[in-house]
């Protein structure tokens, strides 16, 4: 396991950071402390996820499903067309099914 000081870090400022990055997924340490201070919640505009790196945060997010589901219209069987269609067919061929609640 590599040292926190050894991480990788992204020499781009956080509104070009992205999770994304092999880099970034290899040892993320690095860039929590400038998120947990100038961007609690991140907004990654490669993949469109927002990432919530406050630990209070996170629980709140966790203790209520109903306000903060994955129902993300990418990610449901009610994306209209065949985008939606396909996407569906491809997670419940993998084994995937659908289910409510958090990613």
């Amino acid at each position: 396991m590599a040292k926190t000081e050894d991480a990788p870090s992204p020499q781009a400022p956080l509104e070009k950071l992205t999770f994304a990055d092999p880099d970034v997924q290899k040892c993320p340490f690095r860039v929590y402390p400038a998120l947990h201070e100038q961007a609690p919640v991140f907004h990654d505009q490669t993949t469109g996820f927002y990432e919530v790196s406050r630990f209070d945060d996170l629980m709140s997010i966790a203790q209520d499903a109903t306000k903060f589901s994955s129902e993300h219209p990418f990610y449901s069987d009610t994306v209209p067309g065949p985008a939606g269609a396909e996407c569906t067919r491809m997670l419940a061929e993998a084994g995937y099914p659908g289910a409510k609640g958090l990613i």
